[in-house]
């Protein structure tokens, strides 16, 4: 064989061989880790949007967005070199949007609740960003300004967002249009559902009614048919769970077991069929 036409079949194989290698290698596993390698939850693919002076790009914004992002439990001694408030905060970045440090909370994988710290700030700057905050007010975020006095004249200032739980799933959730506006009425609706139903407190599900056995004939054996327990109330008080269609349903039935009902609360959605042998009184 001519050697020219075997070297040139000889190089064409190991090439073949060589691409045949690369495409056979899977791409290395996506990694959604902090910088100090715990694991982020995945974000939501909708992002809650909020015009708000400071924390406009924050809010609704996945965590990375920010820069290096840290846990507030792992890297405990790095966040205390820079804030020793509690802030409430599961994770943050430092010198993100003008400030030393955002701490911040994530729901669906997304910023939902933010705290920025600003090491040192002087009287004036912190009655401009209050006057800043109080002219582009929105209304589905709770916002708390915090001065904070330090030695001498030192001031530190920190200033926390909370984005109302409803308003932020309707802003990363795709939700029509008559079910958001019955969220916003805290009412239930045909066709929500069961998280939907559980956040408007209403809906087919389960109730937890509350009694007050503060008299001598109001004791648990006397309430009715249910599982009882002591929450959400004093010493004396007792609740029973209560499986029904709706809340108004839910408040007729408890006012029937006892006399001394006191109040009637969503605790889950409907997860099972009516008569399932659970050991409640099927409606």
């Amino acid at each position: 064989m001519n050697s020219k036409i075997a070297v040139s079949l000889l190089s064409g194989f190991l090439l073949a061989s060589t691409l045949t290698t690369f495409a056979a290698t899977p791409p290395p596993a996506p990694t959604h880790l902090s910088a100090d390698s715990v694991d982020l939850p995945t974000p939501s693919a909708h992002q809650f949007h909020a015009k708000i002076p400071y924390a406009s790009v924050i809010l609704g914004a996945k965590p990375e967005e920010l820069g290096r992002v840290f846990n507030a439990k792992k890297s405990e001694a790095l966040l205390a070199k820079r804030c020793t408030e509690d802030l409430g905060c599961d994770w943050f970045v430092l010198n993100a949007e003008g400030a030393d440090v955002v701490a911040f909370r994530l729901t669906d994988g997304r910023i939902s609740k933010a705290a920025l710290v600003f090491e040192t700030v002087n009287a004036t700057r912190v009655e401009n960003m209050r006057k800043q905050l109080e002219a582009h007010a929105d209304k589905a975020v709770k916002v708390d300004v915090k001065p904070i006095e330090g030695d001498g004249k030192k001031l530190s200032l920190v200033i926390m967002y909370e984005v109302d739980p409803l308003e932020f799933y309707l802003g990363t959730h795709t939700v029509d249009a008559k079910i958001a506006a019955a969220l916003r009425q805290h009412t239930w609706v045909e066709g929500m559902t069961d998280e939907q139903a559980t956040m408007v407190g209403d809906g087919p599900g389960k109730y937890a009614a509350t009694y007050v056995a503060d008299a001598p004939d109001a004791k648990p054996g006397d309430i009715g048919t249910g599982t009882i327990f002591a929450e959400g109330g004093g010493p004396s008080d007792f609740t029973i769970v209560i499986q029904a269609r709706n809340k108004k349903e839910a408040r007729e039935e408890a006012l029937k077991r006892h006399k001394n009902f006191k109040d009637i609360v969503k605790i889950s959605a409907d997860v099972r069929k009516p008569g399932a042998n659970t050991g409640e009184k099927s409606k």
